[in-house]
């Protein structure tokens, strides 16, 4: 029986009218882990010398990531890679601030170039899954009878091409913001005045997601992370507040102290 793993978009039941609407990255961001080789580590250590030819050989990420499915899942089980996937590690600060903020009536939106098998897999074993509002990445098929896992991207999932040069062809983080951030700033029922947009990650392909944001709204890139590092290169380019986090305790910081400022 065919288990669908898909993507949700602008669902928004949980945070009616958000005065922070939080977006995070995932891998290094709200894990503290690479979830594509994390899969494989001791399952199936060896894949890392595949992985480094299937990338030199031109494939996509998400191509490479059908392969790993494939050459894993002929000697493992589905239950095996869930089982696998659920020990991948999340700082209890993590699991303290999205709870927070979810109790708050935030919104947490999930935007990474993951895949929603992953994602759901480790938010659910640490029993956070309903605290996020909105998933955006990669979408999946689990097959538990056949034994498979099809990834699709998201912008073939979604019909969402893009032409931005700074990401990768499966996915735009920046067009997705935008989507996230018209959504709440045009009129509509649940329109909040004042709205701040907060975004988190840590790589390359964070960059134009942080682009889109405001004067007024906050970028939180992680210290010594590529993401930094493209922003004080191209610092015209940013016009959001910016604070740097180093460790998940100093994450869980800044973002209670925004929760603490905002009901004051």
């Amino acid at each position: 029986m065919s288990e669908p793993s898909t993507t949700q978009i602008l669902d928004n039941s949980s945070s009616e009218n958000p005065v922070f609407v939080f977006m995070f990255d995932f891998d290094h961001t709200l894990v503290d882990e690479n979830t594509d080789t994390f899969v494989f580590q001791d399952l199936k250590p060896e894949m890392m010398t595949d992985l480094k030819n299937w990338r030199h050989s031109g494939l996509s990420w998400t191509n490479v990531m059908r392969k790993v499915f494939e050459k894993l899942l002929s000697t493992c089980t589905v239950q095996q890679v869930t089982e696998w996937m659920e020990k991948c590690p999340i700082s209890e600060k993590t699991v303290e601030f999205l709870k927070e903020i979810n109790k708050c009536g935030h919104e947490i939106n999930i935007i990474s170039d993951s895949n929603m098998f992953f994602i759901s897999t480790i938010l659910e074993k640490h029993q956070i899954r309903e605290c996020i509002s909105n998933i955006h990445t990669n979408t999946t098929l689990v097959d538990q009878q056949k034994n498979t896992i099809d990834i699709t991207e998201y912008s073939v999932a979604f019909n969402k091409p893009h032409t931005c040069e700074t990401c990768p062809e499966n996915m735009c983080k920046g067009e997705i913001v935008k989507e996230i951030m018209n959504y709440h700033l045009s009129p509509h029922p649940h329109h909040t005045p004042n709205i701040q947009f907060i975004y988190c990650g840590d790589g390359k392909n964070d960059f134009c997601a942080c682009k889109q944001l405001r004067s007024i709204d906050l970028a939180l890139p992680r210290k010594d992370f590529t993401l930094e590092k493209v922003i004080e290169s191209r610092p015209t380019e940013v016009s959001c507040q910016i604070k740097l986090w180093n460790s998940f305790e100093h994450l869980n910081e800044i973002i209670l102290e925004q929760l603490k400022e905002k009901s004051q």
